[in-house]
């Protein structure tokens, strides 16, 4: 379909971003749709229920609405009504954020079982005009965290924010900079918008020099690690990655 409306083709977008098929949300679904059915999934793969579940965290770039949170609406959707529930808006990297937040607060004590939540529906944000609209899709993952024992679990973690690349990743309209109006939605400045050669260059900079601190952090060295899952922006950066590391 996307040959159709951009200058590429799935040859080009399997070699370089590694991406063989995509999921399309259907028109009437929302992030929190999608978000509620990895969250069932997930608490009945953990073997407690929604009583259980005492926080939830939901990553999104594209919450339903800007308020009430969307987390909030999952909360609803699922009947999990015992816990506390807000958002993180961190792209890309919002579920590894989610995570470290669950793990902090089940290592002080506060909450028992961290319901997170990573879900976007981009295409809904997406000018499928422009050529970076390859990149994206539709999804939702979800994991239930709980504490554990010191020969397992959430060993280490390292969060970066540089906001002098802010322009690199955007949507530049609808928040109180620049609220909607009918000339903003004219423009297409509700749409995603992306650099992709800044992401590319800043990515093989920051993900090996991520995981070389983690690795320090936690005295192992790369030889000691079966499986590396990184966020997969495209597949070259993750060779570039690779060669580095």
């Amino acid at each position: 379909y996307l040959e159709t409306i951009v200058d590429t083709n799935a040859e080009w977008i399997e070699k370089n971003l590694g991406i063989k098929e995509r999921r399309i949300a259907d028109k009437n679904q929302c992030t929190s749709d999608l978000a509620s059915k990895a969250a069932l999934r997930a608490i009945k793969n953990s073997g407690l229920t929604k009583d259980d579940i005492d926080l939830i965290i939901v990553a999104t770039a594209t919450p339903d609405r800007l308020a009430p949170s969307t987390a909030a609406i999952v909360q609803d959707k699922i009947k999990a009504y015992n816990s506390v529930a807000f958002d993180i808006s961190a792209v890309c990297s919002g579920f590894l954020y989610g995570m470290s937040i669950a793990t902090q607060f089940i290592a002080a004590g506060i909450y028992d079982n961290v319901l997170v939540i990573g879900a976007d529906i981009f295409s809904k944000i997406t000018d499928w005009t422009r050529r970076d609209a390859v990149f994206f899709g539709d999804g939702a993952g979800a994991a239930v965290v709980s504490e554990g024992n010191v020969d397992e679990g959430f060993l280490a973690f390292r969060l970066y924010t540089d906001g002098r690349g802010k322009w690199n990743f955007t949507v530049p309209a609808g928040g109180s900079e620049i609220p909607a109006t009918e000339e903003t939605v004219k423009k297409g400045l509700h749409y995603f918008q992306m650099n992709g050669r800044n992401v590319y260059e800043t990515g093989t900079k920051v993900l090996p020099k991520a995981i070389e601190q983690v690795l320090n952090d936690t005295g192992l060295t790369i030889n000691d690690i079966d499986y590396l899952i990184p966020h997969q922006p495209s597949y070259k950066i993750l060779k570039k990655t690779a060669e580095i590391i």
